[in-house]
């Protein structure tokens, strides 16, 4: 039995292995990289989860030591030292354990600052004066329930509505950037 090949039929072998290996290849980078994303997400969470415990044994050792109560807490907790400080200890020791691990935490609630995030009003209620009303219900809340004097948020630089706002309630531009955002800080006397 006589086979008959033709030229142009030479190599093709070659070709469809070249096309095969580039796409077990690509299965490979692909099994690889999704190994390492979940390796990365769960290294992650590992210190989250780490720097969490530290804070809230921070905090128990400190509440122990200095004789805070369930009875601290009722009435508001704006006036006892204690347990701003014990907060303030779960804060440094949440921070430490995340640098331990490798991760940066936002320091700015050390320095007793409360940031204010992701104030939007739909666009068929601007102008009406509910973002003032919000923010300013929002600041006597955090200040007479959690005792927070200083104050910080962030907005694009293009929104001039907003930059004008926070102006008029206050707020001053600090020269600080947080991703693309310019950092406007206010800070209120005790009542």
């Amino acid at each position: 039995m006589n086979i008959k090949r033709h030229a142009s039929e030479k190599g093709q072998a070659v070709i469809f292995l070249v096309v095969g290996l580039v796409v077990f290849l690509g299965f490979i980078a692909l099994a690889v990289d999704g190994g390492m994303a979940y390796s990365d997400r769960r290294h992650a969470q590992n210190s989250a989860d780490s720097a969490s415990l530290a804070g809230g044994a921070a905090a128990s050792i400190y509440m122990e030591e200095h004789n805070v109560f369930y009875s601290s807490w009722q009435g508001g907790c704006q006036n006892n030292s204690s347990i701003y400080n014990a907060r303030l200890e779960a804060v440094q020791a949440a921070i430490a354990r995340a640098a331990a691990n490798g991760f940066e935490i936002d320091t700015d609630p050390a320095d007793g600052s409360c940031w204010l995030g992701g104030i939007l009003v739909d666009q068929q209620h601007q102008r009406r004066g509910y973002g003032r009303q919000a923010i300013n219900a929002t600041l006597d809340l955090l200040a007479r329930e959690q005792g927070f004097r200083a104050f910080a948020l962030s907005y694009q630089p293009a929104n001039l509505a907003a930059r004008r706002l926070y102006a008029s309630m206050g707020f001053v531009e600090s020269g600080e950037w947080e991703d693309d955002g310019i950092v406007a800080r206010l800070r209120r006397d005790a009542p």
